[in-house]
């Protein structure tokens, strides 16, 4: 699971540091050798990163996202939401 908050977390990150643009998973990557390399660092590590729960990582990641994103996904998915 942690793996897949992290890349949630670097996704959350790119959206509040480039509003308004498209990316792909390789902006990650990016960010990550670019000299703001550190500020993607700490974003995660302030957003739950290094967070032992993992429902409680899984929800500050979630709550790092910016708020347009958090409204329009399907962040709480159970199995009635594939049920016909």
């Amino acid at each position: 699971l942690q793996p897949m908050i992290d890349v949630a977390l670097a996704f959350s990150y790119i959206l509040h540091r480039y509003p308004e643009q498209t990316f792909a998973t390789h902006s990650i990557v990016r960010e990550m050798l670019s000299e703001s390399g550190q500020a993607l660092d700490d974003f995660m590590k302030q957003h739950g990163q290094l967070e032992l729960d993992s429902n409680r990582a899984l929800q500050r990641a979630l709550v790092s996202l910016p708020v347009p994103i958090q409204q329009s996904a399907a962040l709480d998915i159970s199995e009635k939401d594939f049920q016909p």
